[in-house]
């Protein structure tokens, strides 16, 4: 089988490498950061690239190996980074696939457009707050009292390193790797005296059913970042047809 590179530490990312190579793909996987590399070490016929790459990176790598495709299964609120990947393969002619998050509706919620509208919103309230948009968008947050504010997120140093330069206190910290449950996920919210959860709508890969379950059942009130654009892209079934049809990929066994 030919060679494929896969873009994402996520956790379909992580699924998806698992998937290819037990249908007899050798797979590059590329991730942002260590973090993302150890937990694809169990993931035998991969290849590890760490570390965030620009577009001529991307174009150089491309140049260097003869892949048969790339796989962008990145964050779905990481625009730039498929910005990036598209554009690569576009002036390399490789054949480029989105594979895409499946979105799931929670009513009931605010919904903003971006970490910094809800930063504002959040000014006018009152009570403990639990982020779980990741440490990206922390400077957005850089007016709310820090005793209000708590802070979920990957166990990595970039991660820790974040929350320190945003002055947050070791007891507001919470760094595991997920998934978590909505018992766990209420649990933490109620030791925390959560009365504002802020997440992102990251699907069922990344969560979001249990954590809206967990702030419904503490009566926390929910603030959610919208995704930033209606993607264009393959459901997991529909790549892995594509992948097959092009005998990029071996059938399923049955």
């Amino acid at each position: 089988m030919a060679g494929i590179l896969l873009f994402g530490g996520t956790e379909e990312g992580h699924r998806l490498a698992e998937e290819l190579c037990r249908r007899g793909a050798q797979v590059t996987v590329s991730v942002a950061t260590g973090y993302g590399r150890e937990l694809l070490r169990d993931v035998p016929c991969t290849r590890i690239l760490a570390g965030r790459l620009g577009e001529e990176e991307m174009i150089t790598l491309l140049g260097e190996n003869d892949f048969s495709c790339v796989i962008d299964a990145t964050h779905p609120y990481a625009v730039e980074v498929s910005r990036r990947i598209q554009n690569a393969c576009q002036k390399t002619e490789t054949p480029c696939l989105r594979l895409l998050r499946e979105d799931v509706e929670m009513p009931g919620s605010l919904e903003v457009a971006t970490a910094e509208e809800a930063a504002r919103r959040l000014e006018e309230t009152q009570g403990n707050i639990l982020l779980t948009t990741g440490t990206k968008e922390l400077p957005a947050f850089a007016k709310i009292p820090r005793q209000r504010l708590y802070l979920r997120a990957l166990p990595s140093a970039e991660a820790l390193a974040s929350a320190r330069e945003a002055n947050l206190e070791p007891s507001h910290l919470f760094l595991m790797q997920g998934p978590f449950s909505t018992e766990l996920n209420a649990a933490v919210m109620k030791s925390w005296d959560i009365r504002i959860l802020v997440t992102k709508r990251s699907g069922k890969a990344g969560g979001f059913p249990e954590k809206m379950e967990a702030a419904q059942q503490i009566g926390a009130h929910t603030v959610v970042i919208g995704r930033p654009s209606r993607e264009r892209g393959l459901s997991w079934d529909e790549l892995m047809a594509v992948l097959v049809e092009r005998k990029w990929i071996g059938e399923e066994a049955k």
